[in-house]
């Protein structure tokens, strides 16, 4: 598993869809966030987000959440 990495190397994008994520189990689209897959695997790369994948092929859906030990600096 990859660390998560320092903070001060997320975007302030990144920082911004980190609060804006809904609490649980999510969709990409089902969030208000600018190129949602895009900040998910990103985020979820740098070990903010985990990640699922459920259903039966070929109707495979990919959800995400947040970590609950996100680092505390990442919402100031």
């Amino acid at each position: 598993m990859i660390p998560p990495v320092d903070p001060k190397h997320l975007t302030d994008a990144d920082k911004a869809a980190l609060r804006k994520m809904p609490a649980g189990w999510f969709e990409p689209f089902d969030t208000v966030i600018r190129r949602a897959r895009f900040r998910c695997d990103r985020l979820h790369m740098f070990g903010y987000l985990e990640y699922k994948v459920i259903g039966e092929y070929p109707n495979l859906e990919s959800r995400y959440r947040r970590k609950k030990t996100i680092a505390r600096e990442v919402y100031e």
